[in-house]
């Protein structure tokens, strides 16, 4: 499995740390899928203020682009009820910590309020959503210089996804909300999540992050 980082001319490279661009796996072409209506908003897992914060500025947005907006906030995003809600929505957002971890990121996981969602679990879904945020620091990391190695963005990939964004480093909290409410208010005028996130690349609170798709 490799990662590109495509240039606006089309070329690659593999500085991927350093450049706000496009990151392309080279997976099989996959049969369309209807757009849907609903979205995830996973916030607060372990009880970070911030994450909470983060829930209030996306929020109004991402309801904006989905009419139906589902919440597991708090106490209420444990595992099994994130697991479900993956297999039922169009589009999450997750807003709390990240973990990269493990032999070429293999033991990475997003923390919820009752044990931390592993990278494993996502690879075993039966299905995720369409588009991904995940706003969690590392996230998006993959080892090694040529990104040999599997994040939390790939394994979305892997299952069927065709965006996520994600950043490849730790992030500032307010830098995060900051640029989820950024994020969505462009989608409202973009016709999809990769164009949306070219709208916002060069504002410094979307340093850290990128989008990928397969």
């Amino acid at each position: 499995m490799r990662v590109l980082a495509v240039g606006p001319t089309g070329e690659a490279g593999l500085d991927l740390a350093g450049r706000p661009a496009v990151y392309a796996m080279d997976l099989p072409p996959r049969s369309a899928r209807p757009a849907g209506s609903a979205a995830l908003l996973v916030a607060d897992p372990p009880a970070t203020c911030r994450a909470r914060r983060e829930a209030e500025r996306v929020g109004p947005g991402l309801a904006a682009a989905r009419p139906t907006v589902r919440r597991l906030v708090g106490a209420a995003a444990t595992r099994a009820a994130v697991r479900a809600a993956l297999t039922e929505v169009d589009h999450l957002h997750y807003a709390g910590h990240g973990r990269y971890a493990g032999f070429e990121g293999w033991d990475s996981a997003l923390p919820l309020r009752d044990g931390p969602l592993a990278l494993g679990d996502l690879l075993v879904l039966p299905r995720v959503p369409t588009t991904v945020v995940l706003s969690g620091c590392e996230t998006g990391r993959a080892e090694g210089a040529a990104a040999q190695g599997l994040g939390l963005a790939h394994a979305f990939l892997l299952r069927g996804a065709e965006a996520v964004v994600a950043p490849v480093r730790p992030v500032d909290d307010g830098a995060a909300a900051a640029f989820g409410e950024a994020l969505y208010a462009a989608l409202g005028d973009a016709p999809d999540l990769p164009a949306a996130f070219a709208r916002v690349e060069g504002r410094s609170e979307a340093v850290d992050y990128r989008v990928f798709v397969p």
